[in-house]
Formats: C-alpha cells, sequence, structure tokens
C-alpha cells in the first residue's frame, strides 16, 4: 500500500499540469474590429500596458496577435482582457490555433459580405442621381448661354434636390451607420479612426446642404446654395466600396492559409518515455515532445530531427519539386511530406 501510494505520488510529482502558456511564452490571440492601422496600434498599445508582455505583433489582414509574455508574471487571459476593454474583442487560441483560423475565415466572409450589399446600394443610391444632375446641369448650361443669360442654380429642377435629399438620407441611415457606430466606440476610448473622419465629412456634407435646402423653401435666401447631398452619398459609397475590397483580400489570405493549414494531419504519433507510440491529436502535442513520422506520412508539426534520415518533399514551402535530404539535426516542417525513411523529431514549435 505504501509502495502504490509512493508511485501515485511519484506519478503526480513527474507529471507537469499542461502549461497555460506555450513554453516559447508567445500566445496568439484573435482580435475582432480591427478595420486600420490606427486599430493595430491601439491593439498593440492596449497588449502592451499589461505588466509582464515582452513583444506584441498584430496582424490587421488575419485579425490576430502574437504576444510574447512572461507567464510568471502575467496570463494570456489579462492581456485579452486589456485589448476587450480597450475595444477590440480578443481571446487567446493557445492549442485550438486550426479552429481559430477556419473561425476567422468565416468571420472575414462575412464582413466581406456586408461591405459588399452596402457598397452595391450605396453606389445604386450615388451613382444614377449624380449621372442626372450632370445631364441636367449640362443642358441648363448650354441653354443659358443660347439665352445670353447668366447661368444659375437649378430652381427649375427642385425635384433634382428633393431626389438627392431622399437618396443621402438613405444611404446616411443604412450605410453611414457602421462608420458611424465605428467612430462612436473610438469617440468613448478618447481616440479617433479612419471612420471617424469619414463620418465626419459625409455628415457636414449632408447637414450643411440640408440646413442650406430648408433654408432656400423657407425663404431665407433668394438663390439656392451649392448643396452637397450627392457628394456625402458618393463619399460613403467609394468608403464602403474600398471596404469591400480590403475585406474580400483578407478573405482570400484566410482562406489560403486555411489549405495550408489543412496539409498538415490531424494527429501525430507520439513516442513516449519508454519509446511506444500513441497516436493523438496535433493539438494535444507540446513543445519537446518526440513524434514518429513513417515513410509516407506528412510531417504533423515543426521540429528537429533527432534519428533517422529521409527525404523530404517541401515543394508546398519553397516550391522546389525535388525532395531534400533531412537528418539528424536538420529540421523539418509542419505539412511536407516525408517520402522514403523513418523520422523521429522533436517538436520545436506547436500549431499556435
Amino acid at each position: 500500500m505504501a509502495d502504490t501510494a509512493t508511485q501515485h505520488h511519484d506519478h503526480h510529482a513527474a507529471t507537469p499540469a499542461p502549461p497555460a502558456t506555450p513554453p516559447t511564452d508567445e500566445v496568439d490571440f484573435t482580435v475582432s474590429g480591427m478595420d486600420c492601422a490606427s486599430c493595430v496600434a491601439h491593439v498593440e498599445k492596449a497588449a502592451r500596458s499589461v505588466p509582464g508582455v515582452r513583444d506584441v505583433n498584430v496582424s490587421l489582414a488575419r485579425g490576430r496577435a502574437v504576444v510574447n509574455m512572461d507567464p510568471a508574471t502575467t496570463d494570456p487571459q489579462r492581456v485579452a482582457d486589456a485589448i476587450t476593454d480597450s475595444g477590440y474583442p480578443a481571446a487567446p487560441e493557445l492549442h485550438a490555433h486550426v479552429n481559430a483560423e477556419e473561425q476567422r475565415v468565416h468571420e472575414h466572409a462575412a464582413h466581406a459580405e456586408s461591405w459588399f450589399r452596402r457598397a452595391i446600394i450605396a453606389i445604386a443610391l450615388w451613382l444614377p442621381v449624380e449621372l442626372l444632375h450632370w445631364i441636367l446641369l449640362l443642358t441648363s448650361g448650354a441653354h443659358a448661354v443660347h439665352a445670353g443669360a447668366e447661368r444659375t442654380a437649378v430652381p427649375a429642377h427642385l425635384w433634382m434636390h428633393w431626389l438627392a435629399l431622399i437618396t443621402s438620407t438613405i444611404a446616411i441611415v443604412y450605410v453611414g451607420w457602421a462608420f458611424y457606430v465605428s467612430a462612436w466606440r473610438a469617440l468613448l476610448r478618447r481616440t479617433t479612426n479612419m471612420d471617424t473622419l469619414i463620418a465626419m465629412g459625409a455628415s457636414v456634407a449632408y447637414l450643411y446642404s440640408l440646413v442650406a435646402f430648408i433654408g432656400y423653401l423657407a425663404g431665407w435666401w433668394r438663390q439656392l446654395p451649392d448643396l452637397y447631398f450627392m457628394e456625402s452619398t458618393g463619399l460613403l459609397a467609394l468608403i464602403s466600396l474600398g471596404h469591400w475590397l480590403e475585406a474580400r483580400a483578407r478573405t482570400a489570405a484566410g482562406s489560403a492559409i486555411r489549405e495550408l493549414l489543412n496539409l498538415a494531419p490531424a494527429t501525430a504519433l507520439r513516442v513516449a518515455a519508454d519509446e511506444k507510440t500513441e497516436e493523438v491529436p496535433v493539438a494535444d502535442i507540446h513543445v519537446r515532445d518526440r513524434v514518429l513520422v513513417r515513410p509516407g506520412d506528412r510531417i504533423p508539426i515543426d521540429g528537429l530531427v533527432i534519428d533517422g534520415r529521409s527525404s523530404v518533399d517541401e515543394s508546398m514551402i519553397t516550391g522546389e519539386s525535388m525532395p531534400v535530404l533531412r537528418q539528424v539535426g536538420d529540421s523539418v516542417i509542419g505539412g511536407t511530406l516525408n517520402s522514403d525513411g523513418r523520422l523521429i523529431v522533436r517538436v520545436t514549435r506547436v500549431g499556435s
């Protein structure tokens, strides 16, 4: 009984608890709501404000932050809370890297679709009215020159301004809503972003034109001032189109990354201390674990060859069509194909 208790105690003493952070002290975070370089700067600033954070690398295209931290003085959730409090919801990925990448791709696709709808509606509200305005303006100008009269504003086409007012109002409410929400959130954090400028420009053009138009209808002034309803709509349309193009590129990049990740196998043969192998999910592999790679198998994870010799097809990474020799001391990359030999690899980097 005493021997059993001693063995039980030794077993728990010899088996460390799963680390809260990877041994490299680097933790990946999924970050939502970033739209521009200013957002990236705010996320970096929020993460660096946490004691124990050494370095921060934020990717706007992937909606991801890699934080190098001291696990003795901080933890991933504390960093995630700091980023979230700055206005950008964040969560540590830890070992859920593949699932997190798929989630990011899904979010980016939905984000691109929403901006596509806004861009289409804004262009439909702006472009036909703008073309009609110029046709009427040119027609009125030619008539004025022919009559020898001075070219004036367009009270003869007052319905045109009513049409511009209606379409601009729809654009401000539906398309501009996303810009106003983003600008308001930035204001609550006592900062600004790209959407702050867009919201201000569209609002000033619209409100000035509205006051000028109402004043003309009320008889405050005799001549109709220049109105900028269509400029407000056009601004929202073009910026929404730019957001959609950016979101589409981000989605394409995320899809390419997911396809690359899918090349890596979902399981690995981990070599235990007694040299027995067990098949485990790649997500359960930790740095410094040993894995067995049989001939014809894909290497499941990045590592260093500690036993064996084989040719490895690395064309997915380097583009080189010929397999390269890998032996003791050489590095191998997860997802590459082991051709003809048996390798034992010590893990140097996990999926996250």
